[in-house]
């Protein structure tokens, strides 16, 4: 799957997930509360967060 995998270009599969912090920075006590707006596995939208 490496021709298909390992990059974010047209044509690949995608696991992605978009998060709107910074989580290096965070304590990690509180990373439990980050809820992602989007991910994308597979090059799929597999989860979206309702607005």
């Amino acid at each position: 799957m490496e021709h298909r995998k390992g990059r974010l270009k047209c044509g690949y599969l995608a696991d992605i997930v978009v998060l709107f912090h910074d989580i290096e920075e965070m304590q990690a006590d509180v990373l439990q509360e980050v809820a992602p707006p989007l991910t994308i596995c597979g090059g799929k939208v597999s989860y979206r967060r309702s607005a």
